[in-house]
């Protein structure tokens, strides 16, 4: 297993060193718990997807002893020869794109051991001078915009790719090695089973110079719960579009019963009394006054839900001459994959109360479903669209402004930025010009303010904190360190951070750290926020 390390790992000194260390942390943590708390962020600040520069490594962690591996010593080589085990990173040239690598830590305790990988994406060499100005502008543009836009190790959404540069002179086309999985216009097809690993080329092209670049990407694959999502949003919008369209208490004619649902469910429907109306929604004319209860099951990749409507045949029924729709939303109960059913009659309760929340993908049972539902009932926050709110989606630097914006109360007024990428007519324009003008907000850079990028957490942590002091709801300052990673927090940011997490505003990760450079997430957002007017 070991046959790549380094024997430099078996130095005597290095294993007398770290074992003298040993006595020092503390109670001791199960192989379990020492695993759990092992991240990426408590080795290096630098960002796990973007590996720029040589990083140490610990062999001795909360009383374990821990051996790291790499699978690809091209570029990324374990290296203890000055005593200090290291991580040297040699970056490929220029125009070869990312390349990644596996990092693998073997963790040894009372004779037991365990593993924990880290899939790092090692950043190519920083562009030169070979190529022109507008490419070489238009390359560190994209790079900025669409590296910050994507979460490129955890794709679940169709890609945004610019055709043109920001100036329009650069012409900028893509290429997928799996199409299937990624299209060269950035569809996005996620399989059910595993995640995919994509390569996409961007090429640079000006006049007869190109240039081009590759992104190695991973398309997740759909969880069981967005499988479940997806099941109760095809049940919903097909008895919803009966109800809208037919009186299901007084038919007169036949309906229609829908079979499938847009993201591909299919849907079977019983009855519970043929003599009143049958399977495929054709009534009993003669049935006049009667009423039946249909029942709608939705499957889709193992997942099921299902619903009960009552029907009841109209006293002045016609003849079967045509096929009509339905009305009214019946109880909705849910399965899991792989089996069947949904609620029990005495669970029917509970699943009504379910089904009220404001967003198919934010059920009672999500961790921030209060703060969401509390954020949208006071209308500071709204959905995505079709009924969902993607509470994991990272949130966008304007977007996070309008969210503070609509928080605190604070009056969008001014008209001076000095941002080329805030259009006149944009949605977000009062929000930036508004926060700028205040000071609770700057640029990436001088005149780029850096519309569409995702805001991290620290980053969101300054422009609430600079937010709150405008509007006069001031916090006890603090510069106590207060997670495990605080060293990896940036200097601009450490108040900020340290200030709301004290107030109880922001909180950390289930492992202790704050995660600085981690995109802020929609539902990190509302609840932060909910936080902000509840205190």
């Amino acid at each position: 297993m070991f046959k790549k390390l380094r024997t430099v790992l078996t130095s005597l000194i290095i294993v007398v060193f770290f074992t003298s260390q040993l006595c020092v942390f503390g109670a001791e943590k199960t192989l379990d718990e020492i695993k759990k708390s092992l991240s990426f962020s408590s080795l290096t600040n630098q960002s796990i997807t973007e590996i720029k520069e040589n990083f140490s490594l610990s062999v001795a962690y909360e009383g374990a002893f821990v051996i790291w591996e790499s699978d690809n010593e091209n570029v990324l080589c374990i290296d203890g020869g000055s005593g200090v085990l290291t991580a040297r990173v040699i970056r490929p040239p220029f125009g070869e794109g990312y390349v990644s690598a596996t990092l693998t830590a073997y963790i040894t305790k009372d004779d037991e051991m365990t593993e924990k990988s880290f899939f790092l994406r090692i950043k190519e060499q920083d562009i030169g001078f070979k190529y022109s100005k507008s490419i070489t502008e238009a390359y560190k543009l994209f790079e900025m915009d669409f590296l910050s836009r994507q979460d490129l190790l955890s794709v679940k959404s169709d890609l945004v790719l610019p055709q043109k540069d920001a100036y329009g002179t650069v012409a900028l086309t893509y290429k997928s090695d799996n199409p299937t999985v990624l299209s060269d216009d950035g569809k996005v097809n996620r399989n059910y089973d595993e995640d995919s690993v994509v390569t996409l080329t961007v090429f640079f092209t000006e006049g007869f110079e190109s240039f081009k670049a590759s992104y190695p990407l991973t398309v997740k694959a759909y969880t069981d719960d967005e499988i479940r999502t997806l099941v109760q949003k095809d049940l919903h919008d097909a008895v919803t579009e009966l109800k809208t369209e037919h009186n299901l208490l007084a038919l007169n004619k036949s309906i229609s019963l829908p079979t499938s649902g847009i993201a591909g469910s299919l849907i079977a429907w019983e009855t519970s009394n043929s003599d009143v109306i049958d399977s495929n929604g054709v009534i009993n004319t003669a049935a006049k006054g009667s009423s039946a209860v249909l029942t709608a099951t939705a499957t889709y990749h193992g997942a099921t839900a299902s619903s009960t409507l009552e029907v009841k045949v109209a006293s002045t029924a016609s003849p079967v001459t045509e096929i009509e729709g339905n009305q009214g939303l019946g109880d909705i109960t849910y399965g899991g994959g792989g089996g069947g059913g949904g609620a029990s009659k005495d669970d029917k309760e509970d699943t009504k109360e379910e089904t009220s929340a404001s967003f198919y993908d934010v059920p009672q049972t999500h961790w921030a479903f209060k703060e969401i539902e509390e954020m949208k009932k006071r209308g500071i926050l709204d959905g995505t669209g079709n009924g969902n709110f993607e509470p994991d989606l990272p949130l966008t630097r304007e977007q996070a402004l309008k969210l503070i914006v609509n928080t605190l109360g604070i009056v969008c007024e001014g008209s001076y930025h000095p941002f080329a990428d805030v259009g006149d007519d944009a949605w977000y324009k009062p929000f930036v010009v508004t926060c700028f003008s205040a000071g609770i907000v700057k640029g990436v850079y001088e005149e780029w303010f850096g519309i569409g990028n995702n805001v991290s957490r620290q980053d969101f942590c300054v422009m609430l904190s600079n937010a709150m002091k405008y509007r006069e709801m001031l916090l006890p300052e603090n510069n106590e360190n207060t997670f495990l990673d605080s060293s990896s927090v940036s200097g601009y940011a450490k108040n900020a951070v340290n200030t709301l997490a004290a107030g109880k505003i922001i909180g950390g990760m289930p492992d202790g750290s704050f995660m600085p450079f981690k995109n802020m997430t929609r539902a990190e957002a509302a609840t932060v926020l909910w936080r902000v007017l509840n205190r």
